[in-house]
């Protein structure tokens, strides 16, 4: 981390859980999220920075604030473009409305126009693949990991992920469906064939 902000980029399925009965987090005071809800904004642009909700929980917001407090030099920003309940088939060229990438794209680059001195992505989090994992997907591991690498080529055409960013992607509990072996064993093979990822 050499300039004072840090950019993480998060997809895959939605990853949102609501806190409840009284329960908060404490956001660290150098974490902003970008403003972008699938269900309101479509493949349209969020809304800017904001400070996280002490209510609502993320992966992605979880991970950061971890990040922000270790560095609390940096300013660490998320931008969650994702989309709940979807098969990777939504992050494909000609996918039917909403198209992830397209909602990606849309929000990458003016969300970096609005932090000083950005002009890339620092670090890609990919959460999800229970609905590729389940058996009405009929995913065969050879379409998944060629599906997968499709989307990383998609985002690497990006002037913001020129550099190739890291990709941090997570198994799925082996107890989510009867193919989260299946999935588990594609995710594996991708990092064998993207080990500087």
């Amino acid at each position: 981390m050499t300039r004072s902000s840090y950019v993480l980029l998060c997809s895959g399925q939605s990853n949102i859980a609501r806190i409840t009965h009284g329960i908060a987090w404490s956001p660290p005071s150098n974490l902003k999220v970008w403003r972008y809800n699938v269900m309101t904004h479509g493949e349209a642009v969020g809304e800017g920075f904001h400070e996280p909700s002490d209510d609502v929980g993320t992966y992605a917001n979880f991970y950061a604030a971890c990040m922000a407090r270790a560095h609390p030099e940096k300013s660490i920003y998320v931008i969650n473009v994702s989309k709940g309940g979807t098969n990777l088939c939504q992050w494909l060229p000609g996918a039917s409305s909403i198209n992830m990438m397209n909602a990606i794209e849309s929000n990458v680059a003016i969300a970096l126009d609005q932090i000083e001195g950005a002009d890339s992505v620092d670090e890609i989090l990919w959460w999800g693949h229970e609905s590729d994992a389940a058996p009405t997907a009929d995913t065969s591991l050879d379409k998944f990991v060629d599906d997968f690498l499709t989307v990383i080529e998609q985002i690497d055409s990006n002037p913001w992920s020129a550099h190739k960013p890291p990709i941090r992607l997570h198994k799925l509990h082996p107890g989510c469906n009867q193919l989260a072996a299946h999935i588990n064993h594609a995710l594996e093979r991708l990092v064998t064939l993207n080990p500087s990822r």
